[in-house]
């Protein structure tokens, strides 16, 4: 597994490539829980375009991780995500608690209009 962090002005992109599996579970949820816990990171993008593979374990990582960050008044929202990667959620029947953008620029903009709602009108 590896894990890249890109920071954008209204969000943090999690580039997760490789495969996440048992052995990555641990170090996967250190990142998530940094960004959410330690650096108040609430909006963020995993783009999954390079994942090749992940297991249930990892998958409630990240179930866990959205609703915390729901909690805090954020968002998860995939991006770039391979087919075999969403069939899993698809099964396991999680696709609809998820935003999901096929490009990780489509996924910068919601968050962007987000801000741009939340932004007082210019007097």
């Amino acid at each position: 597994m590896i894990v890249e962090k890109i920071e954008h002005n209204v969000c943090t992109i999690i580039k997760v490539a490789g495969d996440l599996d048992a052995y990555g579970v641990v170090s996967f949820s250190d990142i998530l829980k940094g960004f959410i816990v330690t650096q108040k990171k609430i909006n963020i993008i995993l783009d999954l375009k390079d994942l090749r593979m992940i297991n249930s374990q990892c998958i409630g990582l990240i179930v866990d991780s959205l609703k915390n960050i729901r909690n805090l008044g954020g968002d998860i929202v995939l991006c770039s995500v391979a087919s075999r990667v969403h069939d899993i959620f698809r099964i396991l029947g999680l696709v609809k608690i998820f935003r999901w953008f096929d490009t990780r620029e489509a996924a910068i903009a919601y968050y962007q209009s987000l801000t741009n709602e939340a932004a007082p009108p210019h007097v």
